[in-house]
């Protein structure tokens, strides 16, 4: 196999077979417990049983033809069934040749390999995002919709101590939280990292040793990505004062990883008692949130985050902090928009949603007589004679004596004034709204009925002298409002 970028190592020493591989006898020794150990870890930490079908991500790089080599020196042992993705990202010239290196290599090892272009700049400009973070979700996402074409069980990634470390540094120069820290798992989802405590070294040592070549891709080497830097730049100088530095840093992920699966413990227990759903929004109980401990009160914040967007990705400790600010501030309403998430604190509630919520158009519909009336703004308004259903918030016994049919039911109209029963003189409906704490998408959703003023605000209060005094003979007036109002009192 050639092409630009490849480095062969063609030994002549004998060869012995290894899970049906060919090794270099003289070092056959370390070729066999670093078999060992990714059988342990894969059996382990990621949680890989025997005869699953596993795919492999395959970039041509060093490390994931290592991989790809010693899950096939476990196939048999293991009973497993692999195949092979590569995607090409379309950002480099030869990355065609990758993509021909990659087909050539699992032809030759007889390994079942899917290739798939992408342009990964379109999807950035798409997505408004950088293009390593475009490409990531792009390649995830390729990877789950191959996984499930094959029915492979998990997917195995060729990431390793050093790549931790970096991802490590990276986060904490974002100012990642302890989550952030945890980095990357043996195993999370479908995917697994067997070679996440390899160093980079003994894996191209191992291919070397092997007489297996691979690619070297160019853009590893530029500095104007932020992983390079931290690669080509940072981590040198920090091994200066500790030469073991991405140990050091691969075991904060570990312990931060400890920790995080406690307070996922913790969350589970407490987010059924401050996050409810609504349709399709999500409520946060700021009541019940401030029982909490500050470390918590984060936490369940991120998770309704996640329920309302369906994941976490793209939300960092800056948009975590916004929220923060959202519910320290004086404001009683202030939305926020996060990635993929509309944010309303109201009151003392907090909704989230994947789209702000829609205004309501004005409407305005005449109420002839006693009927049923299907409402523009969705519910329905009735009105009639004779004893109720029910009675709760939604209905309200008036006296006959003082209404004048035609009635009007509409929504709120900018200069609304209301005398509220029990209340002294006339008020804008504004004041009304902001004293009975109504949320800002209720105000235009509540219908108003109206003859020669505004007589019911549906669900909260009559106006000055329409109550029935005898309920012989009264007029009922009900308000049914639709299932999928989220934002009502």
């Amino acid at each position: 196999m050639t092409g630009e970028g490849v480095f062969c190592y063609a030994r002549q020493e004998p060869k012995i077979l290894l899970g049906g591989l060919k090794i270099s006898e003289s070092r056959v020794d370390m070729a066999v417990r670093l078999s060992r150990r990714v059988r342990e870890t894969l059996l382990g930490e990621c949680g890989i049983t025997q005869g699953e079908r596993l795919l492999v991500a395959v970039s041509g790089g060093a490390d994931s033809v290592a991989l790809l080599h010693l899950l096939l020196g476990l196939t048999e042992e293991l009973d497993l069934r692999l195949t092979a993705a590569h995607l090409d990202h379309a950002l480099r010239d030869e990355s065609v040749h990758d993509a021909s290196f990659v087909s050539e290599l699992c032809h030759e090892w007889k390994v079942p390999l899917v290739v798939e272009r992408v342009d990964v700049q379109s999807e950035a400009k798409r997505l408004r995002t950088g293009l390593e973070d475009a490409a990531r979700e792009v390649r995830m996402q390729f990877l789950r919709e191959v996984a499930q074409r094959n029915s492979c069980s998990a997917i195995a990634l060729a990431h390793h101590r050093q790549d931790q470390a970096e991802t490590v540094l990276h986060r904490l120069l974002r100012g990642t939280g302890n989550r952030g820290l945890a980095a990357m798992a043996w195993r999370r989802d479908c995917f697994v990292r067997p070679l996440l405590e390899t160093e980079p070294a003994e894996l191209r040592r191992y291919l070397e040793i092997s007489a297996i070549s691979w690619r070297e891709d160019a853009s590893n080497c530029d500095l104007s990505l932020t992983r390079n830097r931290i690669r080509h730049q940072v981590l040198p100088l920090l091994r200066q004062l500790n030469p073991r530095v991405e140990k050091a840093l691969s075991g904060v992920a570990t312990r931060a990883a400890v920790d995080e699966d406690f307070w996922r413990e913790q969350i589970a227990s407490a987010q059924n008692q401050v996050i409810s759903r609504a349709g399709d929004a999500w409520r946060v109980d700021l009541d019940r949130l401030d029982d909490y401990h500050p470390a918590i009160r984060v936490r369940l914040l991120r998770a309704a985050v996640s329920m309302s967007r369906g994941d976490e990705t793209g939300i960092s400790s800056y948009h975590l902090d916004d929220l923060l600010a959202l519910l320290e501030g004086k404001r009683s309403q202030w939305d926020l928009d996060l990635p993929g998430c509309w944010v309303g604190r109201r009151y003392r509630s907090l909704w989230l949603q994947r789209e702000a919520p829609a205004a309501m158009s004005h409407y305005e519909l005449e109420i002839p007589g006693p009927g049923r009336y299907e409402l523009p703004g969705g519910g329905v308004f009735e009105i009639g004679t004779g004893e109720a259903d029910t009675e709760d918030r939604w209905s309200a016994v008036l006296n006959p004596n003082v209404l004048h049919f035609p009635l009007t039911i509409r929504n709120l109209r900018p200069g609304d004034r209301f005398r509220p029963s029990g209340l002294a003189g006339r008020m804008k409906l504004k004041d009304f709204f902001i004293n009975e704490k109504v949320p800002i998408e209720a105000r235009s959703r509540l219908p108003l009925l109206v003859d020669a003023e505004l007589i019911w605000v549906a669900g909260l209060r009559l106006a000055e002298g329409y109550a029935a005094e005898d309920r012989d003979g009264s007029v009922r007036v009900a308000f049914r409002p639709p299932e999928d109002w989220t934002f009502l009192l």
